[in-house]
């Protein structure tokens, strides 16, 4: 299912209508009519912050997933960086994503180094954070 329809079923489900979906996004008027035609896909910019208001994963919005809402639970900290993220220019968040890249590369020595159990951990893996498709690939 298209990740538009899904939008807006579940909007239309629970707003009565599109003006009071787009003001609890805090979106321009008239944003959700230029998506239904085509004329915007300026939804995937706002992903996180529409899976937060519709309580869905971004996972069900994009098709990936049948279950609207697997109780993806986020600390208030990691809400407001995904709200901030949301902000940012695609080439900010390209730099971003290339400084989040060079601050983790470390991250098994210092979680071993804390670690009690003397065990190391796996590094994350983020090397596919090349594949991500920018705006400008839709």
């Amino acid at each position: 299912m298209e990740p538009l329809k899904r939008i807006l079923d579940l909007s239309n489900s629970k707003f009565n209508k599109d003006t009071e979906f787009e003001k609890a996004l805090n979106l321009k008027p008239k944003t959700v009519d230029s998506w239904k035609r085509g004329n915007s896909k300026g939804y995937y910019q706002i992903l996180p912050s529409i899976c937060s208001l519709l309580e869905v994963s971004a996972d069900y919005l994009l098709g990936l997933d049948d279950v609207p809402n697997r109780n993806i639970q986020l600390s208030e900290d990691k809400w407001r960086l995904l709200k901030m993220y949301d902000l940012l220019t695609d080439m900010e968040k390209g730099e971003i994503l290339g400084e989040l890249k060079m601050l983790t590369r470390d991250i098994p020595m210092a979680a071993a180094a804390r670690s009690t159990d003397n065990s190391i951990p796996t590094k994350p893996n983020i090397d596919n954070l090349d594949n991500i498709p920018t705006m400008d690939e839709e």
